[in-house]
């Protein structure tokens, strides 16, 4: 998936990268790691919560049936 660059600028290249001053190498490496960092730990910490409730509710589904078994042997 390409990286939209808005404006007029050229999409940085390994070799014009390295053609930048220390510092400008240490900003853009900052900014391409850590932009979004705490956005992806939100994706991931919902992720993780929506498959434990996908398992709960599996979990409860079983638990209701079982249960509905045991009524339907005691009306019986």
């Amino acid at each position: 998936m390409a990286r939209y660059y808005g404006g007029p600028y050229l999409p940085p290249t390994p070799e014009r990268v390295n053609r930048l001053p220390k510092w400008a190498r240490n900003y853009l490496h900052h900014v391409f790691t850590f932009v979004g960092a705490e956005e992806v730990q939100e994706i991931f910490f919902l992720r993780d919560q929506n498959r434990a409730l996908i398992k709960l509710v599996a979990d409860l589904k079983v638990e209701n049936r079982r249960l509905l078994k045991g009524l339907e042997k005691k009306r019986s």
